[in-house]
């Protein structure tokens, strides 16, 4: 057995991640312990899904040629920790043994230095992780504002994709499969689609020009920038971070929904809002905004 560590961060590409064994692995069990995990309504709340640092998920890794009840059990092993907290996958959660392993794990000393690609990523996490907000007092301000801005925009896009939570949040390989990318153009590849990847188009740098290439190259089509529906297919929005890329698309409401990279999709943004423009959205460090694009259905190929 070893264990496979990953970053829960970005949004379009894949999660920095790092398998360990040995004494690594050994280590790492003995720091996560044996925490006291309750479930249902004694259940600590992990954040719901989100822009920026989501946590980090553990997992054992079977080798090849192991019987099929370890396997089973290796998946029973996965857990993610998050703002002190830490979730088996059957949903049981509670307070971390030793509340320093989550800065360890996402500090720039930690077993991921070799899989991110600046180790300026890490100091940001490490930094993140220590301002973190209790999740419980962040969910109470989410619903508080949720409700406040819950009137719903005039204009409707009936060419718009339909809201399908369970199309896309099985919890398991569809939604870990597909990210923001996939979500906007409403194609499921389980493939974690790059732009331009499937039309031989390699994006050089997580840049605004590259990132709008391998778009275009997939047949998304540039849109006036001004947030109104295209009398055709639906319209998508592009930002970038540093690190990263993100994907909106407009939801037949008027409203803007997303996904936050292998989390499941949400119609809110990073304070809990409905996203009447993901302009003006809380987008977390996805700071620049590269353009609308329009997605004619059954044209474009990503993958």
């Amino acid at each position: 057995m070893a264990l496979r560590i990953t970053i829960d961060v970005f949004s379009g590409r894949p999660n920095p991640s790092v398998v360990v064994a040995g004494r690594a692995e050994r280590a790492l069990l003995e720091r996560l312990g044996r925490p006291r995990l309750a479930r249902g309504a004694g259940a600590a709340a992990l954040p719901a899904a989100r822009l920026g640092y989501r946590g980090v998920r553990v997992e054992a890794v079977a080798e090849e040629g192991t019987s099929s009840v370890a396997r089973r059990a290796a998946a029973r092993a996965t857990v993610r920790i998050a703002h002190g907290l830490v979730q088996r996958a059957d949903g049981a959660s509670g307070p971390l043994d030793d509340p320093s392993l989550e800065s360890f794990l996402v500090s720039p000393d930690g077993p991921l230095r070799a899989a991110v690609p600046d180790v300026r990523l890490l100091e940001q996490l490490a930094d993140a992780v220590q301002r973190s907000t209790p999740p419980a007092a962040r969910a109470r301000r989410v619903g508080a504002r949720v409700l406040e801005a819950s009137v719903e925009l005039p204009e409707r896009c009936a060419c718009a994709p339909l809201w399908e939570p369970a199309w896309w949040n099985d919890g398991g390989p569809i939604q870990a499969g597909n990210n923001c990318y996939n979500y906007a153009s409403n194609v499921r590849t389980d493939t974690y689609a790059q732009p331009g990847r499937a039309n031989g188009v390699l994006v050089a740098s997580i840049s605004a020009a590259d990132v709008r290439l391998g778009a275009l190259a997939d047949a998304l089509a540039d849109a006036p920038a001004r947030n109104r529906c295209p009398g055709k297919g639906h319209l998508v929005a592009l930002f970038v971070s540093q690190w990263d890329f993100h994907w909106y698309r407009k939801h037949r409401n008027g409203f803007w929904t997303h996904k936050p990279g292998p989390d499941p999709i949400t119609q809110v943004d990073n304070a809990g809002q409905p996203i009447a423009d993901p302009r003006t959205a809380d987008r977390a460090e996805y700071t620049q905004f590269v353009g609308f694009f329009t997605v004619q259905h059954g044209h474009v190929k990503i993958g």
